[in-house]
């Protein structure tokens, strides 16, 4: 993967990274100044996380296998999540806080569908690394039986920062419901200090594309509290 950014006009900012930039990156480009007019939002500098792809075979090959590990139904033979997720920790973000004026204490990640999934494994495995996680349409039936057997590494994590979640699932999604609910039920069980949670499903919509951009534009503002 590489990464493209756009930053505004303030001295230092908050950067939000998107998951499958090929195709998120022009949506939260636009949507993120009219986010801060209308909302007062942050200024955010916007990173993408791209692929140098020859057709959406290949991306749909890639994604797979960086977002994903093989234990999870489905996944790839090769998926490798864990590698997918230290070359963002310890090479994407270096590289961005060095080139630009970020605020490295306060960074934000999204994703949807699996890069949905991706974005709670990062929150189960390194909590650190974001302080704001906005998770659409996350396969949330394999996204919740993976948590709870994890659920004892994120209790344990001794992180000195707040954490905020906006999940979100179009309603008619109904696979996906009921994992979804169960998912929320299990993280307001209060056993998680420092995370807030916000959920919401978008009546009458399904897996894409309306949730792609509805996860953004509600999810920032929602975990920055704004308007």
């Amino acid at each position: 993967p590489y990464a493209k950014g756009a930053t505004g006009n303030v001295a230092t900012e908050d950067v939000v990274y998107l998951l499958d930039g090929d195709f998120t990156f022009g949506m939260a480009a636009a949507l993120t100044q009219a986010i801060h007019w209308s909302w007062g939002t942050p200024e955010l500098i916007v990173v993408g996380i791209n692929y140098d792809m020859e057709s959406y075979e290949q991306w749909g090959h890639l994604r797979e296998r960086d977002f994903k590990i093989p234990e999870l139904q489905d996944a790839p033979a090769d998926s490798v999540a864990n590698l997918f997720l230290q070359a963002l920790t310890q090479e994407i973000l270096p590289f961005i806080d060095a080139n630009y004026q970020t605020l490295p204490s306060d960074r934000c990640l999204y994703g949807y569908s699996s890069s949905g999934f991706f974005v709670l494994y990062a929150l189960l495995h390194q909590p650190d690394a974001f302080q704001r996680y906005l998770s659409g349409s996350g396969e949330f039936s394999i996204a919740y039986p993976y948590l709870i057997q994890h659920a004892t590494q994120l209790a344990s994590q001794e992180t000195d920062n707040s954490l905020q979640l906006y999940l979100s699932t179009g309603e008619l999604e109904e696979g996906e419901l009921p994992f979804f609910n169960q998912l929320i039920a299990f993280l307001k069980q209060g056993n998680y200090p420092g995370l807030h949670l916000t959920t919401e499903i978008y009546p009458g919509e399904g897996h894409c594309p309306e949730g792609i951009a509805l996860t953004y534009l509600h999810g920032i503002r929602k975990v920055y509290q704004a308007g």
